[in-house]
């Protein structure tokens, strides 16, 4: 069973970690030692926090569960227009087990109700990226790095 909750201070070093996990893999192909690779990550996770604060400042964060074990997390931005899927992670040893797919007909179901559309942007080479069109989302921009995808049913 999935549930999602509001993440709390508590939760700050959780939410940390699942970015530093989630691209674990990728730095450590880069050929650095893993103290340095996560050093690395360790910094890139503030500063993707602090840019994700200036842009989305009324953003909610919230972990995601699977059963009482957290697995992953989800920041998104709700306004009178749209909803944002700012970040969405699942460790990588809890990926493949249907929790994208879970949060992602969660946040369509939240979208529909309220009648604005879900959108979010994701690396254009993101395996997520067969997720997201599998359920219905459109390319609607991007650039050299990221496309940017919408979902809407009205």
């Amino acid at each position: 069973m999935i549930h999602i909750v509001e993440a709390c201070i508590k939760d700050q070093d959780f939410l940390r970690e699942v970015y530093i996990k989630s691209r674990e893999e990728e730095v450590n192909g880069w050929g650095l030692e893993k103290d340095e690779g996560r050093k690395l990550l360790s910094g890139q996770a503030n500063a993707q926090i602090a840019s994700y604060i200036n842009q989305f400042p009324h953003a909610e964060y919230q972990v995601i569960y699977m059963e009482s074990k957290a697995v992953g997390r989800i920041i998104m931005n709700q306004t009178d227009n749209e909803i944002r899927l700012v970040d969405l992670s699942i460790l990588p040893s809890f990926q493949r087990r249907g929790i994208g797919t879970t949060v992602i007909s969660l946040l369509q179901k939240r979208a529909k109700a309220l009648r604005v559309p879900l959108r979010l942007s994701v690396l254009i080479t993101n395996p997520a990226q067969r997720l997201y069109k599998s359920f219905g989302f459109s390319r609607v921009g991007g650039n050299e790095l990221y496309d940017y995808l919408e979902w809407e049913i009205f």
